[in-house]
């Protein structure tokens, strides 16, 4: 959370991934980690979060956040919780009717007592307490209401709940899998990290503790048919990665900014700003820095390609000039694309539908012409198979300031609407220049308004008869109340 705070803020970017990295978690980065990072709730339930957890000092240790979760429990698998809950109430008839009973209780009229069918949505609050009533614990409810819920309406009906202890699909079971594994190591590459390809050290004896943990039937009897270490380990990590959650285009950037905040800042270098607009904060850094850090916009351009070329060592392209070794990206394809995806824990298929969202923006987008980006443009164009570095720098560095918190300084987006926006305002300017009166018509224009008046001066004495009148007659009686005189008694 830290680091992913830090690599919003771009000043404080450079020390995301240092031994910085367990410093305390300001107001303003403890309110966007709840409302971007994690999702958790709004700005004001992030106020009052802080206003619980903060201790005095306008700040949130990190480790502290651990402190109160130690009542959330291992979490059970499908299976798991199927076995136990036909161990206690013997059927799903039984489960069922337990379920009905419980969903009722709340109620006092007589058609509670008849049986209602579960196709109804409920709450999270109130799943949690309808599972609550079988023997579930809170956290295994709300691990299976966040499986359940897998688009995000925050609505999950109590029949998809029954058929999935039933028929337990394979996709639900994958998407099981995930959730235990990000709830006990905090991310994907944590809990994978054993799993790695490469790593020969991986023995027959951890294979089959690897594949039973994952309680999946289909997976074992493949696996277990006679495959190798190295392709269980591949199998795993492409059945998790597949049955990863969809995510929008400014998620995706949002990751890749947290995770290689290098790369963010090579992109955000390409377009630096202006020394009279740039903010004091922005002024203090580079001040601290030295001059040969300072790097042109076609130097951040290499350095960028040059992380990209890291990144993706299979993908190595060797410069033209035969005296440099540097290997250098100046496109990517959807292979490429697919690599970085992998990275940040996105789905393949998902990672074809933001490939095609990247690839159409920036084939609409015609920086030489300067043609604007019109949503007719973006319908028809034709994505091309690769996306050049730089249409790739500019949307990370677009959506990665778009997502800063409140606070946040946001000059190089303000900098590049106010370049966007020059031209039309110097139109506009112009226009006001050219409807500007000269000071010949204004004298015209006092001399009319000196007559004007002067008639209506004249005129004032004979309006202001019929105009009273007709002000009196227009006006509406206040109505009496019953107890209330008509007539009031007037002093001798």
């Amino acid at each position: 959370m830290k680091q992913a705070a830090q690599a919003a803020h771009r000043s404080s970017s450079q020390k995301a991934f240092g031994s910085q990295g367990l410093e305390p978690l300001s107001k303003s980065e403890f309110e966007w980690c709840v409302t971007s990072l994690l999702r958790y709730g709004n700005r004001r339930m992030a106020f009052r979060l802080f206003a619980t957890l903060d201790s005095g000092f306008g700040d949130i240790a990190v480790s502290s956040l651990n402190r109160n979760l130690d009542w959330v429990e291992d979490l059970l698998s499908l299976f798991q919780l199927r076995q136990n809950l036909l161990d206690r109430f013997g059927s799903f008839e039984e489960i069922a009717e337990a379920l009905r009973w419980a969903t009722n209780s709340g109620t006092d009229d007589l058609k509670s007592l008849a049986p209602t069918p579960l196709a109804r949505s409920v709450s999270r609050r109130d799943f949690v307490a309808a599972v609550g009533s079988l023997g579930v614990c809170a956290s295994q409810a709300i691990h299976l209401f966040l499986l359940l819920d897998f688009d995000g309406k925050g609505m999950v009906e109590l029949s998809q709940f029954m058929h999935a202890i039933e028929e337990i699909p394979t996709e639900l079971t994958w998407r099981d899998l995930r959730q235990r594994l990000l709830a006990k190591q905090g991310s994907m590459a944590d809990a994978l990290r054993c799993l790695d390809a490469t790593n020969s050290d991986l023995s027959e004896s951890e294979l089959a503790r690897i594949v039973t943990r994952c309680e999946i039937p289909g997976f074992q009897a493949l696996q277990l048919g006679g495959s190798s270490a190295i392709s269980a380990s591949r199998d795993l990590r492409r059945m998790l990665r597949a049955a990863a959650p969809a995510i929008s285009l400014q998620d995706f950037w949002q990751r890749v900014a947290t995770e290689w905040p290098q790369v963010a800042e090579a992109a955000a270098a390409r377009h630096p700003v202006k020394p009279n607009k740039a903010s004091k904060a922005n002024k203090a850094d580079k001040a601290d820095k030295p001059e040969a850090e300072a790097q042109t916009p076609h130097a951040a351009q290499r350095c960028l390609e040059t992380l990209l070329s890291e990144l993706l060592p299979e993908f190595h392209e060797t410069c033209s000039n035969s005296e440099s070794n540097i290997q250098v990206l100046p496109s990517l394809s959807f292979e490429m694309f697919d690599a970085l995806s992998c990275h940040v824990d996105v789905s393949q298929e998902n990672a074809r539908e933001l490939f095609h969202c990247i690839a159409s923006t920036a084939a609409a987008l015609d920086e030489t012409t300067g043609e604007a980006l019109q949503p007719a443009n973006l319908a028809s164009s034709q994505p091309s198979s690769s996306v050049f570095v730089e249409d790739f720098a500019e949307q990370l560095t677009m959506w990665a300031e778009t997502s800063e918190p409140k606070g946040s300084k946001r000059t190089g987006a303000a900098e590049r609407v106010r370049q966007v926006v020059a031209p039309v305002r110097a139109a506009i300017s112009a226009l006001k220049a050219e409807l500007q009166p000269t000071a010949e018509s204004t004298a015209e224009t006092a001399a009319d308004d000196a007559r004007r008046s002067e008639t209506s001066e004249l005129q004032e004495p004979h309006r202001e008869a019929p105009l009273k009148g007709l002000s009196r007659s227009k006006m509406r009686r206040r109505s009496k109340l019953p107890w209330c005189t008509y007539y009031r008694c007037c002093p001798s």
